[in-house]
């Protein structure tokens, strides 16, 4: 598509559209407390809990680029938008153990 539009002579997108529709999963989280029976094993702490939670952890989309919330950039010749060496939003998971004295 991008060479397409490109190489075109109209500079159009016109015939290069595609759905842009999509569901995505952004953020995801789960916290397990422990029991006090748990926190004992920690000498003198009072509470215990492990967290867990993740980012932009999976779209749903009938979307050919990248990401359908990628930044478009308009290329120097033109002010035709294009989706081509775009990144996508990274995907983060973190882990975290608390324990509270």
């Amino acid at each position: 598509m991008v060479v397409a539009t490109r190489d075109d002579p109209s500079k159009t997108l016109d015939g290069f559209f595609q759905p842009g529709s999509f569901v995505k999963l952004r953020e995801i989280s789960a916290t397990f407390t422990a029991p006090d029976r748990w926190t004992a094993m920690f000498g003198h702490a009072r509470s215990l809990s492990f967290t867990a939670s993740a980012r932009n952890v999976h779209t749903w989309t009938k979307y050919r680029g990248v990401d359908p919330e990628t930044d478009f950039t308009a290329s120097e010749s033109s002010n035709t938008p294009q989706d081509f060496q775009t990144v996508g939003p990274p995907s983060y998971f973190i882990f975290r153990l608390n324990v509270g004295f």
